[in-house]
């Protein structure tokens, strides 16, 4: 699939490719073995491929509608807005077929200076240090939300060391490449289309699939309890954890249909 400028979800057409055997080829070169005997033209062996997916089998899935959408600010101009900009450009789009997994981790690759991010403040643990890809965790953050807005079903997802100040407490979603994921199922039987777009300031997750038509799932949360700091040795500094659980409503029109716990989140005392 692919994402119009216009927000329209189209099928680009499917086309036939070519598989070179490498071992052929390989084998063809090592029979020369002197100068004499390198040919003016190598014939390469390869074999016509057809698409694993067809334009037809997609487009029965058209036309697809806006299911959600969920918007975080940022601050602009600094490192930190070049990392998450980096990653929602490497997110969009991406399909999301039915029953598969979606992976945060997997989809956007390694957060290194090697793949252009820059240093920027990274919660590790329950303090701050700067990282190459600071910032991304607002990206999987915005985008969580808005995959549990669609529906998907959460498979893996970790709460900050520390509060964080762009969503409420409970809606956060922190990852660190290759050991901390945000993994999100597509249990439905059509595919999503998610895109996210960072835009002087505000970052917005879509998420693009069949049209829900009044029914709509909202996503929240609450404090259960919050545990008292430990004492500070100076103004200003620590500060209190809370432990909270997050909802799930479904609903049809303005009438409610059920509503499901979702998860509990801890966040430990900010130490002085």
């Amino acid at each position: 699939y692919h994402l119009t400028p216009d927000g329209e979800v189209v099928v680009l057409p499917d086309r036939y490719g070519c598989q070179v055997d490498i071992a052929a080829l390989i084998l063809d070169l090592t029979n020369i073995v002197s100068m004499d005997d390198i040919p003016d033209s190598i014939e390469i062996p390869a074999r016509i491929t057809s698409p694993n997916v067809l334009a037809t089998d997609l487009e029965a899935f058209l036309p697809m509608a806006l299911v959600s959408e969920y918007s975080t600010r940022y601050a602009d101009k600094n490192n930190r807005a070049h990392n998450i900009a980096l990653a929602s450009s490497i997110l969009t789009p991406t399909t999301v077929n039915p029953g598969q997994v979606f992976s945060f981790n997997k989809t956007t690759g390694p957060r290194s200076k090697e793949m252009g991010y820059l240093k920027a403040g990274v919660i590790i643990g329950d303090g701050l240090v700067d990282d190459y890809g600071g910032g991304v965790c607002q990206v999987s953050t915005t985008l969580y939300v808005a995959m549990l807005k669609a529906g998907f079903k959460v498979q893996e997802r970790y709460a900050h060391g520390l509060p964080v100040t762009y969503v409420p407490l409970g809606l956060d979603a922190t990852v660190s490449y290759d050991y901390l994921d945000m993994k999100m199922n597509n249990a439905g039987d059509a595919p999503f289309v998610l895109a996210i777009y960072a835009v002087d300031g505000v970052l917005t997750a879509k998420v693009y699939g069949q049209d829900p038509g009044d029914f709509r799932i909202e996503v929240e949360s609450s404090i259960l309890k919050e545990i008292p700091a430990e004492p500070a040795r100076a103004p200003g500094f620590g500060g209190p954890g809370f432990l909270v659980e997050t909802r799930v409503r479904y609903l049809k029109g303005d009438t409610l249909l059920k509503t499901e716990r979702l998860n509990t989140s801890m966040y430990p005392p900010q130490k002085p």
